[in-house]
């Protein structure tokens, strides 16, 4: 996840705008009855993901009949505890949905397969791959796992509520302009809808506030590179927030954590904006009756940086404990290569790195995946995106928990805001193993 455009970048790169948990016994590579193969693929995601990946994996297996796979997916929060305890158990995935986040310390555990030979003998065939994506996918100069998409960070919103509470969005706004925007869309929709979700414990959310400071959440040596008064003051917004009733009580805000896509606000009818990325543009749509818009989150105001960058949506990686390497490198391919995989995924994570893949969706888009590429195409063009050049260190991933527990903290009022943002700083050094 560190890559995106700025000006020229976006015309090279023009084509991409245009469970529950089976039993552990059940995990890992099996043999398949018939002398074939059986491979497991674990995700994170929603329904409509799931259905979406069962008709890739339908079409794969129809080209390859000697191959077998079986999937699980649950919610992104509880993904890493149940990915964690199925690695512990010695009984890993075949097939591991990866976030970049999280792959350098899956990396330097050795867990995931470096996927060069598969790349080298056309396996993965990455030749009509998007460069600026590739680039931001790989570890130590090698890839560990191939992006499924790309996808920019972005404001989902209920358009049926902000024209119920009359209220018109500017094409931009800054954070100060967004929460009295959100403050007149909650005195306006009533008690029981606020203006937006409780970002104060969303990673992204505190990587965007951060780059448009002019600084990255890491240095390039791999320690933090943000400030404790970041932090401070990252904690002290939304506790304003919470105290003019702008966005959702902490409970709610809690409770959105629990389920992951069905669960926010937004789809629970609880508020009009929650901060996300835009490939989920689909998937929220999918739950909910009202029509969901997408738009550009807060600028830093006058004088602030660019905060928003091309995301690698997600990766697929193929574990180093897999007894069937050429197998599950193939399934990799076909997502990507083969129109059948190509057309099965879709958009839903995010918009294709293949030219011939995204030529080939347009004519199947519905009118909410065309919204999304044009959202990418929009931000693109825009002066609010720069280059992400460096790579979460190991430990990224713990730092995005401590955020969560300081940021809960802070919203029960179990701590203040200048000892919920040192708990957090340290805990996130403790993360990374900075002294």
């Amino acid at each position: 996840m560190n890559t995106i455009y700025n000006r020229r970048q976006a015309l090279a790169m023009g084509g991409l705008a245009g469970l529950s948990l089976m039993s552990l016994a059940a995990c890992g590579s099996l043999a398949a009855t018939g002398g074939g193969t059986k491979l497991q693929l674990f995700f994170w995601g929603s329904t409509s993901r799931d259905k979406l990946t069962k008709q890739a994996i339908k079409a794969f297996e129809q080209k390859h009949s000697d191959v077998k796979i079986t999937s699980q997916f649950t919610a992104f929060d509880a993904y890493w505890n149940k990915l964690s305890t199925q690695i512990a158990a010695g009984t890993p995935p075949d097939l591991i949905q990866m976030d970049m986040r999280y792959i350098a310390e899956y990396v330097k555990k050795g867990l995931l397969l470096d996927l060069s030979s598969a790349i080298s003998n056309k396996t993965i065939d990455l030749s009509d791959f998007d460069q600026i994506l590739l680039n931001g996918s790989q570890v130590n100069g090698k890839f560990y796992g191939i992006p499924l998409g790309g996808n920019y960070q972005a404001f989902l919103y209920d358009k049926d509520l902000l024209a119920q509470a009359k209220v018109t969005l500017p094409d931009a706004f800054s954070w100060d302009e967004f929460s009295n925007i959100c403050t007149q869309l909650s005195h306006a929709l009533g008690k029981g809808i606020a203006g937006t979700g409780d970002e104060s414990t969303n990673i992204t959310a505190f990587e965007l506030w951060v780059r448009q400071r002019g600084r990255d959440v890491y240095t390039t040596d791999g320690k933090l590179g943000f400030t404790q008064e970041d932090a401070a003051d990252w904690f002290e917004y939304w506790s304003k927030m919470r105290k003019s009733g702008a966005c959702v009580p902490i409970e709610a805000a809690a409770e959105a954590l629990t389920g992951g896509t069905p669960t926010t606000n937004l789809v629970k009818g609880q508020a009009v904006f929650t901060f996300t990325l835009s490939n989920l543009l689909d998937a929220f749509q999918a739950l909910m009756k009202h029509k969901v818009g997408i738009h550009m989150p807060p600028t830093g105001g006058k004088g602030a940086q660019p905060g928003m960058y091309l995301k690698t949506s997600m990766l697929l990686s193929v574990s180093s404990k897999t007894k069937y390497t050429d197998d599950a490198s193939k399934f990799v391919g076909f997502l990507i290569n083969d129109p059948d995989g190509v057309k099965a995924i879709s958009v839903e994570r995010g918009a294709p790195g293949s030219t011939k893949g995204r030529a080939l969706l347009q004519p199947q888009l519905t009118q909410t995946q065309k919204d999304t590429l044009s959202y990418i195409d929009l931000i693109s063009k825009s002066d609010q995106a720069r280059l992400k050049q460096i790579l979460d260190p190991a430990g990224a991933g713990a730092v995005e928990q401590a955020l969560q527990r300081a940021g809960q903290e802070v919203g029960f009022n179990r701590a203040s805001v200048a000892n919920g943002a040192s708990t957090f700083f340290a805990d996130a050094k403790k993360a990374i193993g900075q002294s």
